[in-house]
């Protein structure tokens, strides 16, 4: 009997009543939940418009401030029953966790810069990147991982170098994230072959923005692919491709069969335009490529020649009627790459004359000149260059962060092979 009433009062004395410190896990998910609850609540009391973000200086301010406030909690409160909860494991495992399940919804809900009607975006889901949610998520976790890390600051042990390094290159990577998002310029640039030297950029958000340099368009170029033949449904307009089938690329003097059809091609114009209804070849403004071509159909034996041309902004494509609905037509070319030939000046002087291409960006005074896009409608004789200009201040923060994540686990990673031999 005294065995049970031992047991019992055992039982007793190990339970611990919610929110009575220390506090763990069930205590850290709850406050990560109330966190997220009230972001939502907050987007919706607000109209769900998000947060705008923070330029320098007061971003700046703002970090020192938070910055010095944890190395004041560490320092005088570091006894306190709440610093030593955000110190340890319970917060920073379900600080952790409420962030990867707001990255997990950015996956899998459509975000938008823009405010769309419905309720998702009234409680934030569709501008997650800027809502309440994941602010107050980011300073959970923020606050969690920096006391974590002061706390292996001091006293200093050389065992701690790479935890420390893991720990404050993540701390790092997010801070310029959350404090960063407001200087990051992302704008866009026309300019026209023959133009004046351009230094407005627009901005969809905050409108023009002038650049400390300026940029004027040479020559703008395409490169294409040489077109392809099918057949094409007249009413509908859709290429009558089997499952996995391709059309055919044009190539002088190949014989292809289409369905019923044996289509040789006998002459080859890259460069054509339409006179009289008489196609030639002539390189200017608005020529396309065409093709003459010899299509026998293989069950009745019929015959037809012509020319089959893409056409442009200034000619009506060519193609051949060869029954019922069906058409035999040229595809438009793909286009392999572009570039843009660009002179650049600063203060009146000019500084380089580049090439820009897709994923070949130009860096000058800490910006990135990226081509993006040109003029659709007139393919390879467009004379306008779209290019987006990106300056993004806080990215140095960001590798400076990863590069110590890399340099902790590497040092965590020689430790381990130094114990094992």
């Amino acid at each position: 009997m005294n065995l049970k009433n031992s047991h019992e009062n055992l039982e007793t004395s190990t339970k611990r009543d919610l929110w009575s410190h220390p506090w763990g896990y069930t205590e850290s998910f709850v406050i990560a939940a109330e966190l997220l609850i009230l972001g939502f609540i907050l987007e919706f009391v607000t109209g769900g418009k998000g947060i705008a973000p923070i330029s320098m200086p007061y971003n700046f301010y703002i970090l020192i401030s938070f910055t010095g406030i944890l190395i004041a909690l560490r320092v005088f409160y570091s006894h306190n029953s709440v610093v030593k909860w955000l110190s340890g494991v319970p917060a920073a495992i379900s600080s952790i966790t409420a962030f990867a399940l707001i990255t997990m919804l950015m996956g899998f809900i459509p975000q938008s810069e823009n405010n769309s009607p419905g309720f998702l975006s009234l409680i934030g889901l569709t501008h997650l990147k800027s809502s309440w949610p994941i602010l107050l998520i980011q300073f959970y976790l923020l606050s969690s991982l920096g006391l974590v890390s002061l706390k292996r600051v001091y006293p200093f042990k050389g065992k701690n170098i790479g935890f420390l390094l893991n720990h404050l290159g993540l701390w790092l990577t997010l801070v310029a994230a959350l404090f960063g998002s407001g200087d990051l310029k992302r704008l866009t640039i026309n300019l026209l072959e023959d133009g004046k030297p351009n230094n407005i950029a627009i901005s969809q958000n905050t409108g023009a923005y002038k650049l400390p340099f300026e940029l004027k368009l040479l020559n703008f170029h395409i490169d294409e692919y040489v077109p392809r033949i099918v057949l094409v449904n007249a009413n509908t307009g859709k290429f009558l491709l089997e499952k996995g089938e391709a059309a055919i690329p044009v190539e002088l003097g190949k014989t292809y069969k289409l369905k019923k059809w044996s289509v040789t091609i006998d002459k080859y114009l890259e460069d054509a335009i339409l006179t009289d209804t008489i196609l030639s070849e002539k390189l200017i403004n608005g020529s396309f490529p065409a093709v003459f071509v010899t299509a026998i159909n293989t069950v009745d034996g019929r015959e037809l020649k012509g020319w089959l041309g893409t056409g442009s902004f200034a000619y009506d494509p060519r193609f051949i009627n060869l029954e019922n609905d069906i058409i035999l037509a040229l595809t438009m070319p793909e286009v392999k790459k572009y570039r843009s030939d660009v002179v650049v000046t600063r203060d009146n002087e000019i500084v380089d004359t580049v090439s820009i291409e897709v994923n070949k960006p130009y860096n000058i005074s800490g910006w990135k000149v990226y081509q993006i896009s040109y003029d659709q409608n007139k393919g390879k004789w467009s004379t306008l260059s779209v290019l987006e200009v990106v300056s993004d201040p806080w990215l140095k923060i960001v590798f400076i962060g990863i590069f110590m994540m890399f340099g902790g686990s590497a040092y965590l990673f020689w430790i381990g092979r130094k114990k094992i031999n």
